[in-house]
């Protein structure tokens, strides 16, 4: 969050009045609760809201965290994969003898342009297995 201190401060939440200790901002909370509000809204659908309601909209949060993590796992690990393959690719090239190959250049470069293409496409591409 920040380095601010933490505070008491009042929100409204599902009709009701709570206090919550905080180093957010107001603009911060209220967004929250907005996003709170609409999820159990869209859940409810036009049904009265409950407790039950809002486990769902914790349930549906706590899902969408955890899909989000996985995907920011399966990127870690493209872009780590990628920059070994890289530094491989470079301590390679300056294994090289040391008469200068210019079409030993052009071909590295070639294949670094491609693992960074294909990197990029794999990054764009959404996963057919994540359900966002």
């Amino acid at each position: 969050m920040s380095d601010r201190p933490k505070r008491l401060t009042s929100i409204r939440l599902a009709g009701r009045h709570l206090r919550v200790r905080t180093n957010a901002s107001d603009h911060h909370l209220a967004r929250i609760v907005g996003m709170i509000e609409a999820r159990a809204n869209a859940i409810a659908a036009g049904k009265p809201l409950t407790p039950d309601t809002f486990l769902l909209v914790a349930m549906s949060f706590a899902e969408e965290a955890a899909e989000a993590r996985a995907r920011a796992d399966r990127i870690l690990s493209m872009a780590q994969q990628t920059a070994q393959t890289l530094l491989n690719r470079v301590e390679s090239a300056l294994d090289l003898p040391s008469e200068h190959d210019e079409s030993a250049d052009l071909q590295a470069e070639s294949m670094v342009d491609d693992d960074l293409e294909s990197c990029e496409h794999q990054l764009i591409t959404p996963d057919p297995n994540d359900a966002t």
